[in-house]
This record gives structure tokens, sequence and C-alpha cells, in this order.
């Protein structure tokens, strides 16, 4: 099977994608972490009066948060990502999963208009094209043919 035709005719809506899971800008790494956690996703929206205002990801808590050693109290306004790159429901998923490789993003929002409704991750995507091709990606033999080229193991 061709992969391009159902990655230019799908759209986010398609694929699917996860509901909106949101704080609100008063809150802290910590309210953000706990409630990904609860929800089991990799990113919350920051919200603001109806408004997306950033997201706040896994990785920024690694890069944010942790690595320079401030506390889970500090408020998520100054740890969130605010130049926030979007996917839109009505999208072809190859224009969003070129958007996710060249900003080399795991997450994004999905906007219906200019309403947030949910998030897009990069497991999602792969699901989807995993299951464009289950034979080939299931069923792949080994090469006997194919030798590393380097030790495994070091």
């Amino acid at each position: 099977m061709d992969l391009r035709e159902p990655l230019q005719s799908e759209t986010v809506a398609d694929v699917g994608y996860r509901p909106l899971v949101s704080i609100g800008t008063d809150g802290t790494a910590a309210e953000a972490v706990a409630l990904m956690k609860l929800e089991k996703c990799g990113c919350v929206v920051v919200m603001s009066e109806g408004r997306m205002r950033g997201i706040f990801t896994e990785r920024d808590l690694l890069k944010r948060v942790l690595h320079p050693g401030l506390g889970l109290d500090t408020p998520i306004v100054g740890l969130m990502s605010d130049d926030v790159t979007v996917a839109r429901v009505d999208e072809p998923i190859h224009e969003v999963l070129a958007r996710m490789y060249i900003g080399r993003l795991r997450h994004l929002p999905v906007l219906d208009g200019d309403e947030p409704v949910g998030t897009i991750s990069i497991k999602r995507a792969i699901h989807f094209l995993a299951d464009q091709l289950p034979q080939a990606i299931l069923n792949l033999p080994p090469d006997p043919e194919t030798f590393p080229a380097t030790r495994e193991g070091g």
C-alpha cells in the first residue's frame, strides 16, 4: 500500500487527537505535572480568559525546571513555550507531521477555528502510520544479509 494517499487525504480529525488538557496562567509546574500524570499526557495547554497562551510539555519540565534546579512551585507562565506551533482539525496529517519534524516537536495544540480543542502527539501520528501499513510494519523479517557496522555493547 502507498502511504501518499492517506497522508494527503486524512486530516487531524480523522487521525484523532486527545481532548484539551489545560491549566490557567496562575498555575505552577507542580500543578501542570500533576495534571499530566492524572490525564496520562505529555503536555498541557496554558489558557487565560478562554485564549491559548502557551504550552508546557515534558521536555519543558526537563529543560526549564529540573535541569536548572528550579522548584516545582515555579509559575507556569515563566516555563511554558509561548510561541506555539499549532495544528488545525481540518488540516492534512502530512502537513502536521512535516511541521512536527521540522520543529522537532512532540505535541501540538489542535485548533478548531481559533478555539483550542485538544492536542496531537507524534506518538498518535506514528500509530496512524502503523495502522496504514500493518503488514509492512508488524511483519518485517530480519534481513540475514544485514550486518551492523559497529559492535553492540561497546
